[in-house]
C-alpha cells in the first residue's frame, strides 16, 4: 500500500493567512490615510501661518510709523454696519509722509470686518480688506499700555482645527 503525502495548505491554514493578511493591509492603510490627513492639516496651518505673518507684517510696519500719542483702541464698532464685525478697533493719525511739502496726517483704523482684517482712514468706504480671503480671521484685539510705548496685537485665524493664536507687540515711537 501505498500512502499518498498531500502537499499544501489546507483550507483553515488558508483562512487564517488571509485574515492576517487583511489585518495587515487594514493597518497600512490606516496608517496612510492618518498620514495623508496630517500632511493636509500641516499644510493648511503653514499656509495660514504665511499668510498671517504677512498680515503682521504689514500691520506692524504701519502702526510703527504711527504718531504714539494718537493710538487708541475703540472698544465698539469702528464702523456702525451691522456686518463689521466684533471686537476692538485701533485708530491712530500717521504722519506727513513728504519732506518737501507736508502732508496731513491720517487718521488709520484696523478692525474686523465679519471674518477679514480690515483697514480705512477714517472713512469706511475707503475699506481695504487687508486679510486673505481663505483664511478668516476670527477675532481680533489691542492692548496699549497708558504710556502708549507699545502696540499688541491678538488675533486668532483660521477656521476649526486649523485655527492658530498670534500675538505680536510694535513699539511705537512716543514724541
Amino acid at each position: 500500500m501505498h500512502i499518498k503525502i498531500q502537499s499544501g495548505f489546507s483550507m483553515v491554514e488558508m483562512m487564517v493567512a488571509f485574515c492576517i493578511f487583511i489585518v495587515i493591509i487594514g493597518a497600512v492603510v490606516s496608517i496612510f490615510v492618518f498620514s495623508s490627513k496630517s500632511g493636509r492639516d500641516i499644510f493648511g496651518k503653514q499656509q495660514a501661518l504665511e499668510s498671517s505673518r504677512d498680515l503682521m507684517e504689514e500691520v506692524t510696519r504701519e502702526i510703527a510709523a504711527a504718531a504714539g500719542d494718537t493710538i487708541k483702541v475703540a472698544d465698539s464698532h469702528c464702523v456702525g454696519e451691522a456686518d463689521a464685525g466684533s471686537g476692538a478697533c485701533l485708530i491712530f493719525k500717521t504722519p506727513g509722509q513728504n519732506a518737501e511739502l507736508p502732508l496731513e496726517p491720517k487718521t488709520m483704523r484696523y478692525y474686523l470686518f465679519g471674518t477679514a482684517l480690515a483697514r480705512d482712514d477714517g472713512n469706511s468706504s475707503s475699506r481695504i480688506i487687508i486679510s486673505s480671503s481663505n483664511i478668516p480671521v476670527e477675532s481680533l484685539s489691542f492692548y496699549i499700555p497708558a504710556s502708549k510705548e507699545r502696540v499688541t496685537i491678538f488675533m486668532r485665524v483660521g477656521a476649526g482645527d486649523n485655527a492658530m493664536d498670534l500675538q505680536t507687540t510694535v513699539w511705537v515711537p512716543v514724541f
